[in-house]
């Protein structure tokens, strides 16, 4: 997940404030993952933020889940990207499909968000086929499902967190070239990630194949990628353009 620092930082430069608390408050509750699958412990993180901080607080706390689960779908795709690496390079294309990632951040059907600003319908569509995937979706659906039958109980939530997630999600982006900058070359969270991921799918490559994939390869390609990112913006000044 982000640093308290990018949450801050980015905080700051989407909705022109950070509130540090709420990021602790997140981070240091045995429910933090929890959180964001499951909407009564979503509720009532909910409750907690809106009682103390306000509606300001709510859409910093919006916006933490928001980026946590960016970090996980940058990494899914990423990952994506070494599955189907045959050694041509196109930084370019990991470069694009990285901000579609980051601009379609309302189209998750993994993020509680997105169940309260999309229809059951609508989200299933994006769930993964295949026969080898049959399980996963079926989870997926399962959890679905139980979403928007705990969202039709909690009345009161739906109202009060819609319009702000509607917000947030705009306004990332409106910003998705910051968003992914910060994500990827100001923090090692994506990084790390990746690494544990890439390295069960090296371990099973070589079990079933023999041999180990193109690692550094593919990570030269990454890095060019990455400097095309870097080149966006003008470090020495807070203009972001």
């Amino acid at each position: 997940m982000p640093s308290y620092k990018i949450h801050e930082e980015l905080g700051n430069i989407i909705l022109g404030f950070a509130i540090p608390d709420v990021d602790r408050l997140i981070d240091e509750s045995k429910y933090h993952d929890a959180s964001r699958y499951s909407v009564p412990i979503f509720a009532n993180q909910v409750k907690t933020v809106f009682s103390t901080y306000g509606e300001k607080g709510l859409y910093y706390f919006i916006l933490h889940h928001a980026l946590d689960r960016l970090v996980d779908r940058i990494v899914e795709e990423l990952s994506f990207r070494f599955d189907v690496y045959e050694g041509r390079c196109q930084p370019e294309k990991i470069v694009s499909d990285l901000l579609e990632v980051v601009e379609t951040v309302d189209l998750d059907p993994s993020s509680i968000l997105s169940t309260f600003v999309h229809k059951k319908e609508d989200l299933k569509w994006l769930l993964p086929f295949g026969k080898r995937r049959r399980r996963k979706r079926k989870r997926l659906e399962e959890r679905l499902d139980n979403a928007y039958s705990d969202i039709n109980r909690y009345k009161w939530l739906k109202p009060l967190v819609t319009p702000i997630i509607l917000e947030v999600f705009n306004k990332i982006s409106q910003n998705k070239k910051i968003v992914l900058e910060y994500l990827l070359v100001h923090d090692d969270g994506v990084w790390k990630k990746l690494e544990t991921s890439l390295r069960s799918k090296i371990a099973s490559s070589v079990i079933k194949y023999g041999k180990m994939p193109d690692v550094d390869e593919f990570f030269k390609c990454v890095k060019k990628a990455l400097k095309i990112i870097m080149g966006w913006t003008n470090h020495s000044s807070a203009t972001y353009t």
